[in-house]
Order: C-alpha cells, then structure tokens, then sequence
C-alpha cells in the first residue's frame, strides 16, 4: 500500500495487494481495485488478473477463467494470470487444464516456488504423492522457509507413511509461520 500512494499503478505492488486481498478474502476491495484498475488502464493485463481474482473469490470460476484468459493472451509473460487460470481449473475440478496452466506459470516464473507449489498440491489431491513431494521438494529449494510449502510436504509425508517427517515437516512450518508473524507485528 505504501508503493501505491506514491505511484498507484506501480506495475509489481499492483499485483502484490491483488493477491493480498483475495488472500484475505476482501471482495468490497478487490472490487475496487479492479474497477479502478480496469478504467484506468485497460490496455494492462493487471486489469483482467484483478476481475478473474475477484470472480474466483466470489466462486464464480467460470467468468473468473475468461479475465485470466484474457489476461495470459495479453500479456503471456505474466506468471499470475496463469496461476490465477490454474485456480479457476481446479475450481471446477478440470485438473489436467488445471496441471497445463500451472506448468506454463512455471516457465513463466523461473526461480518462482508459487507454480511449482501448486502443482505439488494439485498432484498431492489427485492422490499422486511421488509427484506431489517431487514438485513440493522443488518449490521448498527455492523457498527453503515457505510455511505453506512445509505444510504441503507434511501432509503429503503423512499421506505416504511417513510419520515422523510428517510431524518435523508440520511443526517447521508452524514454527516459520510464527516467527514470520511476530517480525510483521514488530516492523
């Protein structure tokens, strides 16, 4: 927020407080947001990912899939759109469409732990698991302390057995997530 009162359409603080505010669930405004972004700058793929992400928060996967398509065909480079596509598949249960989007924001967003996230936990649903820790293994190189990745690959630990690694993996990640909230209070 404070990139955009100085430069409200700041392409990269744009598309942070979009996923901040699907993340917290507050459609009044990424609503908003989207109105102001798609009447200001219509020509921005940014626009679009804002609707599709405001679609997808109220459940309506469908017209959210068109915005995210949208988006991907105008600016194909941007990884979001992809995710948020793969988001809107997995929705509606469309798991191979939603492996193809994940994989194109993978190679969008090299080095980006996000894509390979969500395959592993795409893979880890369909009851994959070799797959689903393969993909989680790799976003967990590249964000070694994502409490999210730790709980993916504990989950997917326990699912296959493997009690112990379960629990180090779960209560690693409890243990990230804490101490990256006690240094968000205290900045």
């Amino acid at each position: 927020e404070k990139y955009l009162t100085v430069d409200p359409h700041h392409p990269r603080a744009i598309l942070l407080h979009l996923c901040a505010l699907y993340s917290s669930a507050n459609a009044p405004a990424l609503f908003l947001a989207a109105h102001q972004l798609v009447t200001a700058r219509p020509d921005w793929a940014s626009s679009y990912v804002a609707i599709g992400l405001y679609y997808l928060l109220l459940r309506k996967a469908e017209i959210a899939r068109r915005y995210f398509h949208k988006a991907s065909r105008m600016q194909a480079s941007l990884a979001l759109a992809w995710i948020g596509f793969g988001h809107a598949f997995v929705a509606e249960d469309d798991t191979d469409q939603a492996m193809v989007a994940y994989r194109t924001a993978s190679r969008r967003a090299l080095g980006c732990a996000d894509p390979l996230l969500y395959l592993g936990m795409e893979y880890a649903r369909t009851h994959n698991l070799s797959l689903a820790k393969q993909f989680l293994g790799q976003a967990r190189q590249l964000e070694s302390r994502d409490p999210v990745i730790l709980n993916e690959l504990g989950i997917v630990a326990y699912h296959l057995g493997q009690w112990s690694d379960a629990r180090q993996l779960m209560m690693e990640g409890l243990q990230v997530a804490a101490e990256d909230a006690w240094e968000d209070v205290s900045e």
